[in-house]
């Protein structure tokens, strides 16, 4: 493994230091919802969304809320689950 150093400054370490969205930094969203739609196929406006937890018992019941606010939505399969 190969040390690396990893700047972050401006406006980015800024933005990093502030409490941000409830769904997570607009940017970083952005990327992860490019990541999905070029790795797993899925087209941008469909039945899904992006959002990014603080630790795992946040993420937790985030899914549970969706259940309870949403039936029958939440947790899905992965694209190879479609046909």
């Amino acid at each position: 493994m190969t040390n690396r150093l990893l700047t972050i400054e401006g406006k980015d370490l800024s933005d990093a230091l502030q409490y941000g969205p409830t769904p997570g930094l607009t940017n970083f969203r952005e990327f992860l919802t490019e990541l999905q739609e070029t790795v797993h196929k899925r087209p941008r406006g469909g039945d899904w969304s992006v959002a990014v937890g603080t630790g795992s018992q946040d993420c937790m019941v985030r899914v549970g809320f969706s259940f309870v606010l949403v039936p029958g939505k939440g947790l899905t399969g992965s694209a190879s689950d479609r046909s």
